[in-house]
């Protein structure tokens, strides 16, 4: 290893790599060289790109700052919804929308980033088969937390305060259309994995998650 570059110049090619086609590493006490075996991407030549798609079912935006996954059995959604506009559709007819992030007074989010709206949402077939055959599955759709009294390091000197019980999260309203829902049994859960609310989805497989309950994860099963 030339350590002064990591692996020397074909180090600088090995985020871009990995990012699009993952990395293995194999170490040879007995060799001075490195090999690479495999597709390598030029991190100029990356720098041009604004989406990476290591396969057809992953999109990582780096412009806009976000990562979806789409494929028959889930989909999913992490980053900066508003960079997006008002809804994001994936190919497996899921649709994402009204989305609103409401923030405790409490909570030390930085400036914007409510209107930003980060989230991270999924909705995943939890049986093996793509969600329009599926019988059970899960949503899950979060923002952020922080511990009550948490602040980030005063006068750059890296030091936080931790803070303390309760915890502060910020909730998340939105409402999903998935036809293939339609009909199925839904049950809010929240951090305590409690039961907080029940009901069936209704037609057109619209599914309104609110902001007034801590709701952690929504089990879905088909009668």
């Amino acid at each position: 290893m030339d350590y002064g570059g990591s692996y020397g110049r074909v180090g600088l090619n090995m985020l871009p790599t990995t990012y699009q086609h993952g990395v293995r590493i194999w170490i040879d006490p007995s060799r001075e060289d490195d090999e690479v075996m495999g597709p390598m991407v030029n991190p100029l030549a990356q720098a041009l790109h604004t989406l990476i798609r290591p396969t057809p079912q992953i999109a990582f935006d780096i412009q806009r700052g976000g990562l979806t996954m789409d494929a028959p059995g889930a989909a999913a959604f992490t980053g900066f919804m508003a960079k997006y506009g008002s809804e994001i559709r994936f190919r497996n007819g899921v649709i994402l929308r009204d989305v609103q992030v409401n923030v405790q007074p409490a909570m030390p989010y930085a400036d914007g980033l409510a209107q930003e709206r980060y989230i991270g949402f999924a909705l995943v077939s939890q049986d093996g088969q793509p969600l329009k055959r599926s019988r059970r599955a899960m949503l899950a759709l979060v923002s952020s937390s922080f511990n009550t009294g948490f602040k980030l390091g005063q006068d750059n000197n890296g030091r936080a305060v931790a803070g303390e019980l309760p915890v502060q999260v910020a909730r998340v309203r939105a409402t999903v259309i998935a036809p293939m829902l339609t009909g199925m049994r839904y049950t809010l859960r929240d951090w305590h994995m409690q039961a907080i609310g029940t009901g069936v989805v209704g037609a057109e497989g619209a599914l309104k998650i609110p902001a007034d309950r801590p709701v952690w994860i929504i089990e879905l099963q088909r009668p």
